[in-house]
């Protein structure tokens, strides 16, 4: 049986960045969710209506450009996971 592979984190999130994720929308489309956050309720951090940590919030305001790379680390941190180390009970080195 082979592996399954995790999703990305974040992409079962109806948010912009899980929609981004899923291929749903692209990164330029940030502009309009923006827009559309501006134009409703706003109780909500801007950060948490597109599905952004602070961090990511942070470097995205720093400069646009840093969509893309939120998104690549997105889809790659899953790949990179530290595995479960399998427990060694009774054994002696």
């Amino acid at each position: 049986m082979a592996a399954k592979i995790p999703s990305v984190p974040g992409s079962a999130a109806d948010n912009f960045l899980g929609r981004c994720l899923r291929g749903e929308v692209t990164s330029a489309a940030v502009t309009d969710e923006i827009i559309r956050w501006n134009a409703g309720d706003r109780r909500v951090p801007i950060h948490t209506f597109l599905g952004l940590t602070d961090a990511e919030w942070a470097l995205y305001v720093e400069a646009e450009g840093h969509l893309e790379r939120i998104l690549q680390e997105r889809r790659t941190r899953h790949l990179h996971r530290p595995q479960p180390v399998p427990a060694m009970r009774g054994r002696r080195f």
